[in-house]
């Protein structure tokens, strides 16, 4: 752009909290807003950081739901076991 920087004020880059009246319209906005200042960037170290940031965030996402996920299914699977009346006396175990 005529080879002038571009640059975001700090209160656009940090995450601010969302309001309390919020409809979906208000929130799609808001994320488009937060999508368009995460891909702003200047330089390759920019992209980089980025990108890692991007990844770091989406591991340690997955890092704290997944185990709510198994969690939940060994639970539906408990009470499906406990529903049918099988005790733990009863059950044979094989190795294979």
């Amino acid at each position: 752009a005529h080879k002038r920087l571009i640059t975001s004020p700090p209160v656009a880059v940090f995450p601010h909290p969302l309001a309390s009246d919020l409809n979906f319209g208000r929130y799609w906005n808001y994320l488009r807003k937060q999508t368009f200042v995460l891909e702003s960037y200047t330089t390759n170290i920019n992209w980089v950081m980025n990108r890692a940031l991007f990844g770091v965030h989406c591991y340690l996402s997955w890092g704290f739901v997944a185990p709510f996920f198994m969690a939940a299914i060994h639970l539906a699977a408990a009470f499906r076991f406990y529903s049918k009346g099988v005790s733990l006396e009863e059950v044979t175990y094989t190795s294979a």
